[in-house]
């Protein structure tokens, strides 16, 4: 099983969340490669069983500069890329304060429903301290897996 665990960060928080996940995914014996979204493509996403997104928010609502081209991409009105083969969940952080709380984590969760991909758990929003929303989150990812 291919899984993927794409990362938009600004200050390394969402890259922690996605290490942490790929950490409870193989305890569960499932390996997940993780990657820098600056790095990555929509390929990455077509081309795996399960895309991860672990993702902050920045500014007034928007994705983190490494996450911003993916998104952008995954999200244009173009875009007709059929990800129905594709299984995905995403984990949100950001700051309650602002109006606009976890809004990248929203943004990609609408745009992979709307390309097709089948939400394996909901959207799970979280403030910086995510470390008590990550292990119920990845074993409802587990259990749609197995």
């Amino acid at each position: 099983m291919n899984i993927k665990i794409l990362f938009g960060t600004e200050t390394g928080n969402a890259e922690e969340a996605a290490n942490v996940i790929s950490q409870k995914l193989n305890e569960a014996s499932l390996s997940a490669e993780v990657l820098d979204m600056s790095k990555s493509s929509l390929e990455d996403i077509k081309n795996c069983d399960i895309a991860l997104i672990s993702t902050s928010t920045w500014g007034d609502g928007d994705a983190p500069t490494n996450a911003m081209t993916m998104l952008e991409s995954i999200s244009a009105e173009t875009n007709t890329e059929d990800l129905s083969g594709v299984k995905f969940a995403v984990f949100a952080l950001g700051d309650s304060m602002y109006p606009n709380f976890c809004q990248a984590g929203e943004d990609f969760d609408n745009a992979l429903s709307k390309l097709g991909a089948e939400r394996i758990a909901e959207l799970c929003k979280n403030e910086d301290d995510f470390y008590q929303n990550i292990a119920p989150w990845v074993e409802q990812i587990i259990n749609a897996i197995k």
